[in-house]
Order: C-alpha cells, then structure tokens, then sequence
C-alpha cells in the first residue's frame, strides 16, 4: 500500500512539472526538454497562479489524453502505385490527390484505371480514408470490393470545384464528406481508436492537384521569395494533410534545408500561382527544419506537437483542437511575434460586417452566382468593400463586382477578385 501511494505521489508530481513548464511563445522554438540528470532538485517549485494555472491544466489535460495517432506518407511516395481492393485485386494506379489547402484537407486521392498509355482510362475521386498505405511493402489497399469501386462516379477533372461528385463518391464508399454537416470522416473504418469526433467544415471551393502544389513558390508577405513547395505530407488517416515541406536553399535539391509546414498557415498568392507565408525569412530559419537526407519520423507526436507550436497552428489530432472558432485559421495567418518579456497578445479576428453580409446574400440570390458566393472573401471599411478570391470566368468577376457596387452603402470596389486559366 505505502509502495502504491508512493508512486501516486511520484506520477503526480511529474505531471505538475511538466505542466508547470511555461509555453513557448508563438514564433520560438518549443522549449528544450528538461535534462532530469542535471535538474536541481533543491529549486522551489514555481509558484502557480492566475497567469499560468489555466496553461498550466490544459498541458496537464493533453497529457493525460490518449497519444495522438496520424499517418505521415510524402505524396510523391503514393503517385503511381498499385491499388488493390480488400481482396487483393488490382484496381488501377494512385494517380494524385485533390486537396483543399486552406483548410488543411484531403479531398479524395484519385485512382486511374483501364485504357492504354492513359487513352481512354477512368479516373475516380475515392475518400481518403479509404486507403491504407503500407509503407514497408509501398503498397496501397483499397477498403472495398470490386463492385463498390466500379461503381463510383468517374472523375470529371473539369468540374473540379463541383463538390457535388465528391459527395457522390464519399457516399459509394459508406460515408459523408467532411463538409457535411454532422458527417464522419470514417465511416468504412470507425472501428479504429484513432477515429476523430465529425466536425463539420465548409465546402472546398479551390481544389487542387498535389501535383499543381508541389513546385509553388512561397513568398513572405512582403513578397521576398521563401523557397518553393517540395513535397505535402499526407495524413490519409484521418484525411488531413500534416504538412507542406518548404525547401529552401541548395543547388538541384543538394543541400536544401527542409522545414515541414501546417499547411493553414500557408495562403494562395493573388495570381493563384504562389503561396505566400506570413512569416520573415529570419523567422523561417528558427522554425523546426530538416535536410533531404535526414527526413525525421514525421509522424512523431513531439515532433508534429513542435512544428505545430511553433506556428501557432491547432493541432487536429488532439480533441481539444478539432472545434476552432470561425477566425482561427486567420489568426494563424496574422505575423509572427518576436519574442517578448511577456506572451504575446492575440488579437480578434474582425466580425463580418453587415454590409459586407448584405452583399452575399445579393450573390447567394442570384442563381447565376450563388455557386461563387463562399469563394468570394468580402471584407468592408465604412461604405468602401473589398472583394477577393477566384472566380472560374471574367464574366462570373464581373458580376460578382457589378452586385457589389449596386448594394445599398457601397460606394467604392476595391477588385481584387482573380480568374482561374
């Protein structure tokens, strides 16, 4: 019993330290973990108050919550290889995936299959968590059998922001998109331990080739080029992507330093072409990096914990994280802050305002722009809105505008509304 108690007493105690352990602040790097050996273990405890109980017991929560549990597959590794089907038949080729990077997402991987030389093959759009990617055997597995895949929807690559042929697929496969409300994101596979709660997101509205991605440059926000995009790590699990891999320096990839990216904290560029990081190049060389020839284990909880703090991004595999208030992904992106003697303070993001609200019902009421109405960002100072995002054709632009400007208490446009090519 005394041994028992004693080790109680033990356990507890540690949890306290740790979770007494003051955070880092956003833009450092975490905090070097205590070297036990060399800890004087005559030092006062520090003493716990207002300013650091409250951090204090979320460190002790997180903790005591299961480990987190991701899958980390570089994109690259998954393009040309073998799908088969839960009973070991062949399927077709992993041909890339579709993801939506501002939220963070795995749309659907697509899997070519039929034709010759790629002349007339089908390709469909399957919901990631429907693979399983085996990284010791470099084989992907398919959760269904023949007839459920042959009988999903082929792809129409054309109709890329058509989220109405990914529901489609989503629902072949027994499940509903993570846009849906009250959806779950693994249906076929609910059984696991490492399922997270459904948490419903909005609709992707700029999808995107893996492939289209890798390659982009990155800019700061005061277009001073970063790097450009290596490679995104996927985490077919639970259909998020873990990072974006920036690569920086070097010459034909020798000796470029790598730095694994959340991939919110990253933002299409106005041309559509680019992702801009709000973030300085000397910022950027504190953040956690690697090199081409020493990739870290990816999918280390502490090491996914470290990038993600560093960025001040919120982490989806912890329960606590998976509800985000509607401003968070811009508050990631806001600069940022240097060290200072006390944390930083984080700001509100700005409510939507009425007019700007006024403007998207007048697009959401006309059957001719409704379908644009969410991709249109609208923000509003005094009568003078802003309208940015990416539109599909010059006319759509020019009626988005056009509805803007006849809005009651608009008198002024700034057009910053690009036209995908």
């Amino acid at each position: 019993m005394k041994m028992t108690t004693r080790l109680l007493a033990l356990t507890a105690g540690g949890l306290m330290a740790f979770a007494l352990a003051w955070p880092a602040l956003p833009g450092e790097p975490p905090p070097t973990p205590i070297d036990k050996e060399k800890t004087d273990t005559n030092k006062a405890v520090p003493e716990v108050t207002d300013t650091n109980k409250s951090s204090a017991w979320n460190k002790l929560s997180d903790l005591l919550a299961p480990g987190p549990q991701f899958g980390a597959d570089k994109s690259t590794d998954l393009l040309g290889k073998t799908v088969r089907g839960s009973d070991n038949a062949k399927f077709g080729e992993f041909g890339d995936c579709l993801i939506d990077l501002p939220q963070g997402r795995i749309v659907a991987g697509l899997v070519k299959s039929g034709g010759l030389l790629g002349i007339g093959e089908t390709v469909r759009a399957i919901p990631p968590t429907a693979f399983q990617y085996n990284e010791t055997e470099r084989t992907l597995t398919l959760n269904a059998d023949k007839r459920t895949f042959h009988q999903t929807p082929a792809f129409k690559a054309s109709q890329m922001d058509d989220v109405a042929q990914f529901v489609a697929s989503y629902r072949q496969f027994g499940q509903e998109p993570y846009w849906s409300q009250g959806g779950t994101r693994q249906a076929v596979r609910e059984a696991e331990p490492s399922a997270a709660p459904a948490v419903a997101s909005a609709a992707p509205s700029n999808v995107r080739k893996a492939t289209q991605i890798i390659g982009f440059t990155v800019r700061d926000s005061a277009q001073q080029e970063l790097g450009e995009i290596r490679d995104l790590v996927l985490d077919l699990k639970s259909g998020h992507i873990l990072y974006a891999v920036l690569a920086q320096g070097g010459i034909l990839g020798v000796g470029d330093k790598l730095y694994p990216i959340p991939p919110q904290a990253l933002s299409f560029a106005d041309t559509g072409k680019a992702l801009v990081l709000n973030m300085s190049r000397d910022q950027l060389e504190r953040a956690p990096q690697f090199t081409k020839e020493n990739w870290p284990g990816l999918s280390d909880p502490k090491w996914a914990s470290d990038v993600y703090t560093y960025y001040h991004a919120p982490m989806y595999w912890l329960p606590a994280h998976m509800e985000k208030d509607k401003g968070a992904t811009e508050l990631m992106r806001q600069p940022v802050r240097e060290a200072e003697d006390k944390p930083a303070k984080v700001e509100t993001a700005p409510a939507t305002s009425p007019l700007a609200s006024k403007i998207v019902e007048a697009l959401k009421a006309d059957s001719a722009l409704a379908s644009v109405a969410e991709s249109i960002e609208i923000t509003a100072e005094g009568s003078v809105v802003t309208l940015k995002g990416t539109v599909d054709t010059e006319e759509q632009k020019e009626a988005v505008v056009k509805a803007a400007k006849n809005t009651d208490g608009v008198t002024e446009v700034d057009d910053q509304i690009t036209v995908r090519k």
